[in-house]
Order: C-alpha cells, then sequence, then structure tokens
C-alpha cells in the first residue's frame, strides 16, 4: 500500500526508514513531480524494490561530483598509497613510520600528499554546490560546462603538482588550473543565486 504524506519539506530527515505496527519496514522517499515540488511516499519494502531505476536521474554535475571523489581516491591510491605500502610490504619501514604530523619520503611523494590533501579540501565545496544545483533542478549547457571545468582543471592540477619538480614555471601552471576551478565554483554559485 502506497501512502501520500504531501508536498509540503519534511524537516530534515527527507530520508527515512521506519516500522509500521505490523513491524514491516517502511521506506520513505521524494521524487520531483511536475511542479518541481517534492512529492513524499512512504514505501513497503516490497514496493520499494519493485521502484523503476530509470526513475533515479544522474544529472551530468552528479556524474562529475563522482568523477571528481573517482580522482580523489585513485590519487591516494596510486601516489601515497603505493609509496606506503610498498615501503611497508618490503620491509623497508614499519606501519608506524607514516606519521601526519611527520611527512617523510621522496619529494613526490611530498607532493603527492599535498595534492590529495587539495582535492579532499576541494571536494566537499564542489559537492555543496552539486547538491544545490540539483534542489535547485538548475542544468543546461553552462552548468555542465562549468562543472566539466572544476573536474578537468582538478585532474590537470594533481598532475601538474605531483609529476614535476616546483619550478615557478610549474607552479604558474597549477595555479592556472586551481583559478579555473575557483572561477568555475563562483560561476556555478552565481547561476544557483539567480536560479537561472
Amino acid at each position: 500500500m502506497v501512502f501520500e504524506i504531501g508536498t509540503d519539506r519534511l524537516s530534515d530527515g527527507i530520508y527515512g526508514i521506519s516500522v509500521n505496527d505490523a513491524a514491516q519496514p517502511i521506506i520513505l522517499l521524494y521524487a520531483p513531480n511536475v511542479n518541481h515540488n517534492l512529492l513524499y511516499r512512504v514505501l513497503s519494502a516490497r514496493e520499494f524494490s519493485s521502484v523503476n531505476q530509470e526513475d533515479w536521474v544522474m544529472t551530468f554535475p552528479i556524474w562529475t561530483l563522482l568523477g571528481f571523489a573517482t580522482w580523489t581516491l585513485l590519487l591516494l591510491l596510486a601516489t601515497v598509497g603505493t609509496f606506503r605500502w610498498s615501503r611497508i610490504l618490503t620491509g623497508q619501514a614499519p606501519i608506524s613510520q607514516f606519521r601526519a604530523d611527520c611527512v617523510d619520503g621522496a619529494d613526490w611523494y611530498k607532493r603527492s600528499m599535498r595534492a590529495h590533501a587539495n582535492c579532499v579540501e576541494n571536494l566537499p565545496v564542489f559537492a555543496a554546490i552539486v547538491v544545490a544545483l540539483q534542489s535547485g533542478d538548475l542544468s543546461g549547457g553552462m552548468v555542465n560546462i562549468l562543472c566539466a571545468a572544476v573536474l578537468l582543471a582538478r585532474i590537470g592540477q594533481s598532475l601538474v603538482h605531483v609529476s614535476f619538480l616546483q619550478t615557478d614555471a610549474v607552479v604558474f601552471v597549477r595555479f592556472g588550473f586551481f583559478f579555473v576551478q575557483v572561477l568555475s565554483f563562483l560561476c556555478l554559485a552565481l547561476i544557483i543565486v539567480l536560479g537561472k
């Protein structure tokens, strides 16, 4: 059985799982309707499992956010993780050697640590912007271009950071990639504020 709850926003708990009187799980969902209001429905677990997967939309900004998160993990695994685990598994260093407050190792390893930290620092900013875009149902060519620019510039900045000794020219290129991201963030924020 499906129960209509209404079109008003619930509190912060948009999603939730509860148990009804018959001890059957009930799952709370929402989906945008034609007027971009939220329609809340309570579905039984059986109904939830039969929800058409085509109703769940992955927008381009969501894909770029997923790409950003994936890049952050790949950068960690390919650089910091490889350096640490190769040393641990070959007996060159104990696992306790790698302290967060004292970074030792090759120069590229130190740059990798900082490049990964840069990704971690910017990921929540991009996530907040993408959530605001989704909440405002804002999309379109300019939004997609700006989101792609954020992801591509982040990858470029990380690669330049890790791959090259940090001369003035290299730092200038790295800053250029960072500037593209900041400018894209600001443009996306403006689009959200204006609602266009």
